[in-house]
């Protein structure tokens, strides 16, 4: 008789059957830590009158064994499952379930913990994809999520169970961080608000968001500006500095300097998109180092990678000026001249690499740029300062503003105008003597009449003779 070849369920494999007027739902787990008494492979099974009702109770009883071991082992944070088992469980939802809300009956003192709930939103808010873009947020995003939830609302909000956030716990809260720092305020705010609407809509926590009375002033600048930026003639300077340097990273400072693109911009950028004949540089694509986290918020690794630009309106052409073309086709040449034999040119290929031959993070360009102008004795100056330097030229030679705004990649004016264009001390002379001239430069015939009368009247006006004073002996 010709054996069959059964083939064998995986561990954590929920099976069905009828079983009389009954249905039987059963499955062997295979466990990972093993105490003393406790079978490595149980197999667990329940009835009831219909499939439904044993699919749960199979659940509650499945559950009933993951909490039993998680209470009793010794070692912390345990893997109660293998892999294969866990993987088939997480198919079986009335486990998950239950799972979860005993979970949050167990721990409900930790779980329903404002910032337990924050880093639960995170974790669902970054597997959401956007129907506009058709992607999720960028991991440069996560990343900043995950520093406003750990230095503020894991520092401010670390007692605090998500019911007991209310409306003037939070007003009181962001009117204090506005005076200090306006951003940073309507940041958290908007950050509370989302979790706060996940506490209700995905996990029944709450039953309202509060209806916060808060209103955040237009943008004010600053006295001081936090972004120093190079006028029309320093500039020149430091692009003389730069070409004469030749390296990489400095031609890489010359190239942010005439184009005002942003520095992950520059560092991503490609031959492919410097097009010669038209004397423009296509922006599409951006090289970042971004921190890798886990579910936790602890921090796993880096990985240094091409991505998406800052917004859709990022992806733009900016021409370039003769002086710029000409630097990079020497630079162009230089490359193509040091290929090995039987190479061919790539256009693939970044423009600026380093001296292992991979691109530069903006991250990093920030020692090149301090050693930089050590070397060659110049001002201070940051790596975003060129982009600053940039719009701020344009405008001063009267750039119009739609066009100063694309060439920046802002969707408004109003973000170019109020971050990037400063008002140089040049700028202010010459508007000053200008206005100055048209005021006060010309007189008209009613006030050259009156100083006439003014002048006729004085040259009439004879001095008066002094009295004589009789002096007695």
């Amino acid at each position: 008789m010709e054996k069959i070849n059964r083939q064998r369920a995986p561990k954590g494999t929920v099976t069905i059957r009828k079983k009389g007027n009954s249905y039987e739902a059963r499955v062997t787990l295979s466990l990972n830590s093993i105490m003393e008494g406790v079978d490595k492979n149980p197999r667990l099974s329940r009835t009831a009158r219909s499939e439904k009702e044993a699919r749960k109770r199979l659940g509650e009883l499945i559950t009933d064994v993951y909490f039993d071991i998680k209470r009793n082992s010794k070692i912390p944070n345990v893997k109660v499952f293998t892999e294969e088992c866990s993987s088939e469980l997480n198919k079986f939802t009335e486990f998950n379930e239950e799972k979860a809300k005993r979970k949050i009956e167990l721990l409900a003192d930790d779980y329903t913990l404002f910032p337990n709930i924050a880093k639960e939103w995170l974790n669902w808010k970054k597997n959401q994809v956007n129907p506009t873009t058709n992607k999720t947020i960028s991991l440069k995003t996560v990343e900043t999520y995950i520093n406003t939830i750990k230095n503020h609302v894991m520092v401010d909000f670390e007692k605090y169970h998500v019911s007991e956030i209310s409306k003037d716990l939070v007003e009181n809260y962001i009117n204090q961080k506005r005076h200090k720092t306006p951003r940073l305020a309507k940041d958290l705010f908007l950050l509370i608000r989302a979790v706060l609407t996940y506490a209700k809509d995905k996990k029944g926590l709450i039953k309202e968001v509060p209806n916060f009375d808060l209103k955040f002033q237009k943008k004010k600048r600053a006295k001081v500006a936090k972004v120093c930026y190079l006028p029309e003639d320093r500039q020149k300077v430091w692009l003389d500095v730069c070409e004469e340097d030749k390296r990489p990273f400095a031609l890489l400072f010359a190239t942010l300097l005439q184009t005002g693109m942003r520095p992950e911009e520059g560092c991503g950028l490609k031959w492919k998109s410097v097009h010669f004949n038209q004397n423009k540089i296509r922006v599409e694509n951006a090289y970042k180092d971004i921190t890798l986290y886990d579910d936790d918020m602890n921090i796993t690794g880096h990985i240094m990678t091409d991505g998406d630009l800052k917004t859709t309106e990022s992806y733009r052409n900016i021409p370039m000026t003769p002086r710029l073309k000409e630097m990079l086709l020497n630079l162009r040449k230089e490359k193509m001249n040091s290929l090995q034999y039987g190479k061919e040119w790539n256009n693939e290929q970044y423009v600026f690499l380093n001296t292992i031959g991979t691109p530069y993070v903006p991250e990093r360009l920030t020692k090149k740029i301090t050693e930089f102008i050590k070397k060659y004795k110049l001002e201070h100056m940051t790596i975003y300062g060129f982009r600053h330097s940039f719009a701020t030229l344009m405008s001063e030679k009267g750039m119009d503003k739609e066009v100063l705004r694309e060439l920046m990649g802002h969707a408004e004016f109003e973000t170019t105008n109020f971050y990037y264009i400063h008002v140089s001390e040049e700028r202010k002379k010459k508007e000053f003597e200008r206005v100055n001239f048209e005021e006060f430069q010309g007189k008209t015939k009613n006030a050259e009449s009156q100083s006439t009368q003014v002048k006729r009247y004085f040259l009439k006006k004879k001095p008066q003779k002094k009295k004589r004073v009789l002096k007695l002996a």
